[in-house]
């Protein structure tokens, strides 16, 4: 079972790449892609998702901001 984001950061920790995660899928909920979170460099290993503790697909929310930002919705 899915449940709402604590902010707890595990996943923002857990990147390989240093991105952040939550803010990216927290923007992505507000309608907001912004490229200075440098979605793009997302790596997909997955780990965002692996140690969230509420069960958040949070890479998905990072991918999708990844694929509007490389303009792949147009």
């Amino acid at each position: 079972e899915v449940y709402d984001c604590i902010a707890c950061g595990r996943c923002n920790n857990e990147c390989p790449v240093g991105i952040l995660p939550s803010k990216i899928m927290h923007s992505l909920k507000q309608g907001i892609v912004l490229d200075y979170m440098k979605s793009d460099v997302c790596i997909e290993c997955g780990l965002c998702s692996y140690y969230c503790p509420s069960k958040i697909p949070v890479m998905n929310f990072v991918k999708e901001a990844k694929k509007l930002l490389k303009g792949d919705y147009l």
